[in-house]
């Protein structure tokens, strides 16, 4: 799309101002308003473009001359700058009677969902679910849809004031699945025998799980009190279940309602969640591991301000990159290795984030936001930190059309190595982000 069009369009739209909510995910994403219609076609496309500072390459170790992948734009990872059309996603939802409504959405951009590999797009259904309401305090969600957990996986992309997700979130909650935990050095001979490469078998879980929950959300007072309990497969999008173990989510929220109706409003919210799962690795040894999360957070949004922080602790299951950070499938400067995506079965890990943003015009908003993302903490030299600023500005042009602009200033380190050791070489060359987004919704 060039500027003259993209302009043409934002003079064609009606101009709206920002506003500034909280929302409810629970129950926006699985219920329906009483008056809602029996079909409705809603979707979104993002168009972003990325650049990422310096693009170092490597000046040591066996990868030297290869740049770190997390200086490269994904799911492809082969340049530094890129456009791209992110997310594509069109759904269905509606009320079919007083206790019954439905979700449907698919993804058709190129993102973790639909290439999780960068070489092989594939449009996904992320969601296909009913929800049935029988009584009142009780409400039965079923089928693939968002497991009740973080603010910000919950909280929809197109809703989004910021373009990439947290260290936190981008390394503890976005879940890759692997069928080896990549320990086993990828050579010319075993690649000849066995894709060594340890890619993901199968598409990121964007947050979403096959199974069932129970969920409400109930008013007394000003105050609104949700919880939602569930069992997934935890196997990640439009696949069965690959063993006997099931995950299991719990939610608890209060939010203080000070203005506005329906799912969007002005308010206060305190919520707590957990999720306890099993995943089974094939390589080195077939064997099952613990994959738990829990998290505790807060928002506020209100008189043109908005703030939000969380914190996660993560046990079990842990991406820790590939080999010397590079792309997976880089063969090593002496031709003897090839790099593979890596998962830290037994360690732990950490993140949090806290964020701020004010609405200055009708059509502009300021956003700044902090976080950390702490892996390999049980082990000092697993230990990896990555820290990042986000300074934000987003335009919404129209009710349908907004423009979020990024800058992050990004550090990593890796404490208990000396500055000229290999993976503090490899975390010094991480560069800083700029992220252009261009969003349609209808």
């Amino acid at each position: 799309m060039t500027k003259t069009s993209i302009c043409a369009l934002f003079i064609a739209l009606q101009v709206l101002p920002i506003q500034c909510f909280s929302a409810n995910w629970l129950m926006l994403q699985g219920g329906e308003a009483p008056d809602a219609p029996r079909y409705r076609l809603w979707g979104f496309a993002q168009v972003e473009h990325q650049s990422i500072m310096g693009e170092k390459t490597l000046s040591t170790g066996a990868w030297r001359g290869s740049t770190a992948r997390f200086n490269l734009v994904g799911p492809e990872f082969d340049e530094g700058r890129s456009v791209e059309l992110r997310r594509a996603r069109v759904g269905l939802r509606g009320r079919l009677t007083p206790w019954l409504n439905y979700f449907f959405l698919s993804e058709f951009g190129n993102n973790g969902v639909t290439n999780p590999n960068g070489n092989d797009h594939d449009p996904q259904l992320t969601d296909a679910s009913i929800t049935i309401s029988p009584v009142r305090g009780f409400r039965l969600r079923l089928g693939q849809f968002k497991f009740p957990g973080s603010e910000e996986a919950w909280t929809a992309q197109h809703a989004s004031a910021y373009i990439n997700f947290t260290n936190m979130t981008a390394q503890l909650l976005q879940e890759r699945f692997f069928d080896s935990d990549g320990s086993a050095a990828c050579t010319r001979a075993l690649r000849a025998v066995q894709d060594c490469r340890n890619f993901a078998n199968g598409s990121f879980g964007a947050f979403r799980d096959l199974g069932i929950e129970v969920f409400e959300t109930f008013v007394h007072e000003g105050w609104e009190y949700s919880y939602a309990f569930m069992v997934g497969n935890g196997n990640g999008l439009t696949r069965w279940d690959n063993d006997d173990n099931k995950d299991i989510y719990a939610y608890l929220s209060t939010e203080k309602v000070f203005g506005g109706k329906g799912p969007f409003r002005d308010s206060w919210k305190l919520y707590a969640w957990m999720q306890e799962g099993k995943r089974e690795l094939k390589l080195p040894q077939r064997r099952t591991w613990n994959r738990d999360r829990r998290g505790v957070g807060t928002t506020f949004r209100g008189w043109d301000w908005r703030f939000a922080a969380e914190y996660v602790d993560a046990d079990g299951m842990i991406f820790s990159g590939s080999d010397s950070g590079v792309v997976p499938g880089t063969v090593s400067a002496d031709g003897a290795l090839i790099a593979s995506n890596n998962v830290a079965p037994d360690e732990s890990a950490y993140g949090w984030y806290v964020q701020a943003g004010r609405q200055i015009h009708p059509m502009v908003e300021l956003n700044v936001r902090y976080d950390e993302g702490v892996r390999g903490t049980k082990l000092a030299r697993n230990r990896r930190e990555a820290e990042t600023w986000t300074l934000g500005v987003l335009s919404q042009f129209a009710k349908s059309s907004r423009v979020i602009v990024n800058y992050e200033f990004r550090k990593a380190s890796a404490p208990d190595f000396s500055a000229g050791a290999v993976p503090s070489v490899v975390a010094d060359s991480i560069g800083d982000r700029l992220t252009f987004r261009y969003q349609f919704k209808f």
